[in-house]
């Protein structure tokens, strides 16, 4: 009784108490950063539905108003506004990863954007119930890529085996008709074939290994030399046909570039190839090689049916 109240505890509680606020508050701060940087789109649900957290990249590629999430109002439920789902509808979805666990599908968004869609129910501590965790991964160019590489195996597939069908239907012509006396002509249409399927290969070869070459070396070069050179090759193919390569330049102007030898020669050479291979027989194909301020032009000019 003649001791005064003692507020020493209560105290000691108090600070330790704003202490553990901070640290809460440092490492809620630290978990939004993380989020907000990383490339993935990241939405936080808790175990009622609501949204708790959605990172701006999420934000972007779902539509969604960031201000909006403060309130807490967005549910779960309401994502599939900005999705395109293909063989489930996103209610089944949320029924799978709350039955499994785990639901992973591919979908769009309405901007057309290939999207990876992870979702994820995971263990919030102490507290009753689960939360789901959902992560929208842009793969627009894995996808696009993935598009290419089969259009490029259709087109390869169709071009190779278009001379090997020529070259079996004159094999069993030949064998029937047994005419000896038409066998240079033959030789000479199936080593026509051959020679097509062979250039079919190379040009895929330089494109695969173009493609598979993370950095290529550059060094100067004389655009010149590389112009001569590729007309040089296409030079054969021209004759056949009768079409006459014009090459117009400037010997005073120095034409110099940095690049790489090897692909600006297949570059110029598959101008020209295209350029003879779609002109009238008996016209003429024009090159022309400039220089015009600190960039150096080659332009390749045919008279065939032209593109669209």
């Amino acid at each position: 009784p003649n001791v005064g109240p003692r507020y020493e505890v209560l105290e000691k509680h108090i600070e330790r108490l704003r202490r553990e606020e901070e640290r809460q508050e440092a490492l809620t701060r630290f978990f939004q950063v993380t989020l907000a940087q990383i490339r993935e789109g990241v939405v936080i649900a808790d175990a009622c539905g609501v949204i708790v957290y959605a990172n701006p990249q999420a934000a972007f590629l779902l539509g969604l108003e960031m201000g909006a999430l403060d309130t807490g109002q967005p549910m779960v439920t309401e994502l599939d506004r900005e999705l395109e789902l293909r063989e489930h509808s996103w209610d089944d979805l949320l029924c799978r990863t709350l039955g499994e666990g785990r639901t992973q599908v591919e979908c769009r968004n309405r901007q057309g954007t290939d999207l990876y869609l992870d979702m994820l129910l995971v263990h919030a501590g102490d507290n009753p119930g689960r939360m789901m965790i959902i992560s929208f991964k842009d793969i627009s160019d894995v996808k696009q890529a993935m598009r290419a590489r089969s259009e490029m195996l259709d087109f390869l597939s169709h071009d190779l085996r278009s001379p090997m069908v020529s070259v079996l239907a004159l094999t069993e012509k030949m064998r029937q008709s047994g005419d000896h006396e038409g066998l240079p002509l033959f030789l000479d249409n199936v080593e026509h074939y051959a020679q097509r399927n062979l250039n079919i290969a190379e040009q895929f070869l330089q494109l695969a290994r173009v493609e598979a070459v993370e950095s290529v070396e550059m060094n100067e070069q004389d655009m010149l030399d590389v112009v001569e050179s590729a007309i040089d090759q296409v030079q054969i193919q021209a004759h056949q046909r009768d079409i006459t390569l014009r090459f117009e330049y400037d010997p005073d102007q120095e034409v110099w570039v940095l690049g790489n030898n090897e692909l600006l020669e297949r570059l110029v050479v598959n101008l020209l190839t295209n350029a003879v291979k779609y002109s009238h027989e008996g016209s003429s194909v024009d090159v022309s090689l400039y220089a015009q301020g600190n960039q150096v032009g080659c332009e390749v000019r045919d008279r065939g049916v032209g593109i669209p």
